[in-house]
C-alpha cells in the first residue's frame, strides 16, 4: 500500500482526494483476498472479537493517516482516525458485497462517505461562531445570577 501511495503525487491533492486515494489503494490490494476478507469479517462480526476487529480498524486508520503525513498530536490526532475508521468500516462492508466492474460501486460510495464528513466539517465551521456566543452569554448569566 505504501510504495503505491509513494507514486501518487499525495502533496498535489486535497485532502479528501488523499484520503480517497489511500482508502481504494488499500481496497485494491486486497481484491486478490476478497473471500478470504468476507471470511475474517465473518470471524471478527463475533461479539467476543469486537475488540480486535475495533484494535485492527483503528490501526487501519492509523496507517493511512500516517502514510498522508499526519503529524497531529492534539484532540486532531483521534477525531481524524476515529472518523476515518467510521468511512473504511462503511466502505468496506460495501466492498465486500460490490459485484460491480472495476468496484464503481464501491467508489462511488467511498465518495458519498467523504463528501458527508465534509457537509459535517462545514456544518461544525458555521456553527462554532454560535457556539462561543452561547458560552459567552452563559458566563455571563452565571456571573450574573451567582455574582462571580
Amino acid at each position: 500500500m505504501l510504495d503505491r501511495l509513494d507514486g501518487l503525487d499525495l502533496g498535489a491533492m486535497k485532502v479528501r482526494q488523499r484520503v480517497r486515494a489511500a482508502v481504494q489503494v488499500r481496497l485494491e490490494a486486497q481484491q486478490p483476498y476478497k473471500d478470504a476478507a468476507r471470511a475474517m469479517t465473518r470471524a471478527l462480526s463475533r461479539p467476543d472479537r469486537a475488540p480486535e476487529a475495533a484494535r485492527l480498524l483503528w490501526r487501519t486508520a492509523d496507517h493511512i493517516w500516517r502514510a498522508l503525513g499526519d503529524t497531529s498530536t492534539d484532540e486532531n490526532f483521534y477525531s481524524k482516525r476515529a472518523i476515518l475508521s467510521g468511512v473504511l468500516a462503511s466502505t468496506y462492508g460495501r466492498w465486500l458485497s460490490d459485484e460491480s466492474e472495476d468496484n464503481e460501486a464501491t467508489w462511488t460510495f467511498l465518495d458519498a462517505r467523504i463528501e458527508n464528513v465534509m457537509q459535517f466539517e462545514k456544518l461544525k465551521a458555521r456553527l462554532k461562531p454560535v457556539s462561543e456566543s452561547v458560552q459567552s452569554a452563559v458566563g455571563i448569566a452565571a456571573r450574573f445570577r451567582y455574582g462571580r
